[in-house]
Order: structure tokens, then C-alpha cells, then sequence
């Protein structure tokens, strides 16, 4: 598996989730599991990490490889009754983040909103 962050990345390199924002991936998890039912305090978080994530460059599909590594490193491998539950709050978690990764731009005509290059 490559290193996600920055260092030591080519220039012209598409970038990378930095060690900052896995780190804020790591707290708001790491906090939302302890209360995984209430959305609210994970959205907030997810949207602020979209922000920093859009602000520098990276793609929505790079932070929700990051945020399934970030969860699978957090929670404890599943039994055969809790496998399910795993993964709906995974997918809950991915949702989430997506959702709020673009939300900024969700009330922007479709005209104006911004258009990925390639």
C-alpha cells in the first residue's frame, strides 16, 4: 500500500490525503464511535475535512479510500454477529462523507457549479 500523504510525491502528482487531515479522519471516528448512532457531530466533522480536502486538491474517492483505511484501522474486527452492523456503518460513514464533501457546492446552479478536470 503507497503512502497517502505528500512526501516525497512527483510533481505534477495528483495529490494526497495529508498526515493532517487523516489525522482529523482518526479524531472524528475515533469520537463518533463512541456515540455512532447521533450523525450530527460526524457530518460537522466530515464537512470540515471536505473543505481542507477539496482546498487541497484532493478527490472524493482518494478521502473515502483514506476514511475506509482510517475505519478498518479503528474498529475491531468483525465477528460473524457484528459483520453486519460493520458495515452498514461503514457505508453510513462513506455516505456521510460524500454527502459532505460536496455540500458546498450543492446549492449552486448547475451552471456554476465547478466542473472536475482531468
Amino acid at each position: 500500500m503507497g503512502d497517502e500523504r505528500t512526501n516525497g510525491a512527483k510533481p505534477g502528482a495528483r495529490p494526497q490525503v495529508s498526515g493532517a487531515l487523516l489525522e482529523q479522519l482518526r479524531r472524528a471516528l475515533a469520537s463518533h464511535g463512541a456515540c455512532p448512532s447521533d450523525d450530527g457531530d460526524i457530518s460537522g466533522a466530515l464537512r470540515a475535512i471536505g473543505v481542507a480536502a477539496r482546498a487541497e486538491g484532493v478527490k472524493a474517492e482518494q478521502l473515502v479510500a483514506s476514511l475506509k483505511r482510517v475505519f478498518e484501522s479503528l474498529t475491531p474486527p468483525p465477528t460473524l454477529a457484528s459483520h453486519d452492523a460493520r458495515s452498514k456503518r461503514l457505508s453510513n460513514l462513506v455516505t456521510i462523507c460524500v454527502r459532505e464533501y460536496y455540500a458546498p457546492w450543492a446549492d449552486v446552479p448547475p451552471s456554476e457549479t465547478p466542473r472536475a478536470t482531468s
